[in-house]
């Protein structure tokens, strides 16, 4: 039953498949940040597609706080 693992998640972590993530660096990054929060981290395009518009893109990855997540 995946719905009680996901349950316990704080953060949520999207990569490409060739992509390389030190882990034990993101958990030591995100240990600053409440998991309760809307709070999403990647990489804000300004201005590229549409004049006025923002684009979020992940670049090697998003990661997204539960609360963001499910928001």
């Amino acid at each position: 039953n995946k719905s009680g693992l996901v349950a316990t998640v704080k953060w949520f972590v999207f990569t490409d498949d060739d992509t390389w993530v030190n882990v034990p660096g993101l958990l030591s990054y995100l240990q600053f940040f409440d998991h309760r929060l809307l709070l999403s981290i990647g990489y804000i395009w300004d201005d590229i597609s549409i004049k006025g518009w923002s684009l979020f893109s992940g670049g090697a990855g998003m990661v997204f706080s539960r609360g963001a997540f499910f928001s």
